[in-house]
């Protein structure tokens, strides 16, 4: 079973603006470029596929040591 997630998210080159500020040799005046990253839009598209398997084996919990871990102080090594 595959999950699909596609998520919008800001360009991190650009900070979402599109375009890169250049600085030239007069301090008033900048070059600008469109953003290579996000072509110009200022969004990136994020797609993440999950797979999900099933497991041929589960381990056998023993519930005693599964109490004695919820019950345990914190800090102290059971």
């Amino acid at each position: 079973m595959k999950t699909k997630d596609t998520k919008l998210v800001i360009c991190t080159r650009c900070g979402g603006h599109g375009q890169l500020r250049f600085a030239t040799g007069d301090e008033r005046i900048h070059d600008y470029k469109i953003c290579d990253t996000c072509d110009g839009t200022g969004i990136l598209k994020r797609t993440v596929t999950i797979e999900y398997e099933k497991l041929k084996k589960h381990p056998i919990l023993n519930m005693n040591e599964l109490e004695q871990v919820q019950n345990a102080k914190p800090g102290m090594d059971p």
